[in-house]
């Protein structure tokens, strides 16, 4: 068996139940949010699971949308809600290591 590094699922959970970094929404138990991967390597290429952030899913409003939106692009995103996407993804690295300290 294989250790891939890239692959997380507890990094994924974690962030599913964390607030959207463009609208704030607080998740439920029952509507999570998305752990979007905001740095794809492009076409069915998936970056690692360590880089993810909070995400509304498609249908809830308008922030799952700010990523797909290629024609706006994340340049646009970072302007309108005031964040910094890569920024994000490192806190929330941060706040995933904190809380599960004893696991690494």
């Amino acid at each position: 068996m294989s250790w891939n590094c890239n692959r997380n699922k507890e990094i994924l959970k974690f962030t599913r139940m964390e607030p959207c970094i463009f609208c704030g929404r607080i998740p439920t138990e029952q509507f999570k949010n998305e752990a979007h991967h905001p740095f794809a390597g492009g076409m069915g290429i998936k970056c690692s699971d360590w880089y993810v952030v909070p995400v509304c899913p498609p249908g809830v409003n308008e922030c799952h949308s700010q990523f797909t939106d290629i024609a706006k692009g994340k340049k646009y995103a970072e302007e309108k809600y005031g964040i910094d996407i890569k920024k994000e993804v490192i806190l929330n690295m941060e706040r995933f290591l904190e809380t599960h300290k004893k696991k690494f």
